[in-house]
């Protein structure tokens, strides 16, 4: 076909999938999917708990209904793999001043006043009551490190403005020196937030032991509270349990044959729509992270791109692969499965994945690459948008599941359009969601697949 056709029928498409595009959003099913994967029923779809285990069959059972076919060797759309998980065992983590009469005169609430720092080498699990110290100086740390026989029963409490400017040094120090404190409680100024659910896990923390002890993060106002206790003689109680294990998780993962593998085997082409289905799940303190923006909304962009392909019986060049990935929250571990497992070409295949888009609060659509990465798919996707109307802007990024290609030499964009303010936490609910944005996204992908 010449050049000059190609362009003409190229643009005639494009129309055409606009129109599509336009006349399928009134019966959209977008919303409806991001309000039942953040419903109560799936509890936040944690990796590795029955609220994510039920998610991985719904998704599968919508790639039923749109009658996708399964990627060769899998069953019933799901790609099992193992990956590391860190999950809390006996409640809520505690934080508690304690009268000299040994009972707690005040109690501060999980997330709203203080966060468990999780991560190689801090401790998981502990009960510790104690008296408490305030490091005023970074130049204090060695006296009570080497000058206090009792500091192993002590709670050590650590200020923003000695622990920022230190910190390297601070935790340097505590790692390589005994004595240790029994406790370490640093302020965090996080203004009118909630504290975001602590998820990354790496498979390391699972065979090396901790070095530091239980260590918790706590707001300004509830921190100043703690020290003026601790000055009053008051001892302070933190309490944590974490389960470090290895789970079993599924991917779930479906495919439209594109017309080229009807052709030469060299001459075919495959494009990845992806989109972690993965939240932040249970706050184990009577509520639950509904995981509607990140990333229920991915996930439902994805599926009406396959529902509109399946609907209009749109006949693409490409195979299109729709994978919803898991265990993005923990370290993007469903995706890099997937990536290092990919069945096809890498060369003659691109990634495209949708992370967090949608929001209210946010009019423009970033498509991301990796650091210092320049990539004509980005380029070619920001021309698309404009011609389109959606305000786009080019950017670049480790954050999400495009990364776990790009590492395998898969050419990898990330269509992102956040609002930090409540991910991870109890307001990501459907309400910040914008219909029509997620919509934009949609047509963009559409229409770039249309122009292939």
């Amino acid at each position: 076909m010449g050049r000059a056709l190609k362009k003409i029928l190229t643009t005639v498409i494009c129309a055409a999938v606009m129109v599509v595009t336009a006349t399928a959003s009134s019966s959209s099913k977008m919303i409806p999917v991001v309000e039942e994967l953040s419903s109560s029923l799936f509890a936040g779809r944690l990796t590795g708990t029955s609220g994510n285990d039920r998610a991985t069959h719904y998704i599968a059972s919508l790639f039923a209904e749109l009658g996708l076919e399964p990627m060769a060797g899998l069953e019933d759309y799901h790609q099992e793999y193992t990956q590391p998980a860190r999950f809390l065992v006996d409640g809520a983590p505690q934080l508690a001043i304690v009268s000299a009469q040994g009972e707690e005169s005040n109690s501060l609430q999980y997330l709203e006043d203080f966060v468990v720092a999780l991560g190689q080498g801090l401790t998981n699990q502990g009960a510790v009551t104690g008296s408490a110290v305030v490091l005023r100086r970074v130049e204090q740390l060695k006296h009570l490190t080497t000058g206090l026989a009792d500091l192993p029963g002590r709670v050590l409490l650590i200020p923003e403005s000695v622990f920022e400017p230190n910190q390297n040094e601070i935790m340097q120090h505590l790692v390589t020196t005994s004595p240790k404190p029994a406790g370490l409680i640093i302020e965090a100024d996080i203004g009118d937030q909630t504290f975001p659910t602590s998820l990354f896990v790496t498979f390391e923390e699972l065979d090396n032991p901790a070095q530091l002890p239980l260590l918790f993060s706590v707001r300004t106002e509830a921190f100043w509270e703690l020290v003026r206790a601790a000055e009053r003689g008051s001892e302070l109680r933190m309490v944590a349990d974490y389960e470090l294990t290895e789970i079993e998780v599924k991917n779930v993962v479906g495919l439209v044959p594109g017309r080229l593998e009807e052709g030469p085997t060299n001459d075919r082409q495959y494009v990845i729509i992806g989109a972690h289905f993965d939240g932040a799940g249970s706050t184990m303190a009577g509520t639950l992270n509904p995981s509607a923006h990140d990333n229920a909304s991915g996930v439902a962009v994805l599926l009406e791109c396959a529902a509109r392909l399946r609907h209009e019986q749109l006949s693409l060049d490409p195979t299109v692969v729709f994978a919803a990935f898991n265990g993005e929250e923990q370290g993007m571990y469903g995706s890099r499965f997937l990536a290092s497992h990919w069945p096809y070409p890498k060369d003659a295949t691109i990634m495209i994945n949708i992370d967090s888009v949608g929001a209210k609060k946010n009019d423009v659509l970033s498509i991301e690459t990796g650091p210092g990465v320049e990539s004509a798919l980005q380029l070619e996707l920001l021309a698309q948008s404009h011609k389109l109307g959606i305000p786009a802007e080019g950017g670049q990024s480790n954050g999400s599941d495009h990364r776990s290609f790009a590492e395998q030499g898969i050419r990898a964009i990330n269509l992102i359009q956040a609002d930090h303010s409540v991910m991870h936490r109890m307001t990501d609910n459907a309400d910040v969601l914008d219909e029509e944005k997620l919509e934009q996204v949609v047509r963009l992908i559409l229409t770039y697949l249309q122009g292939m």
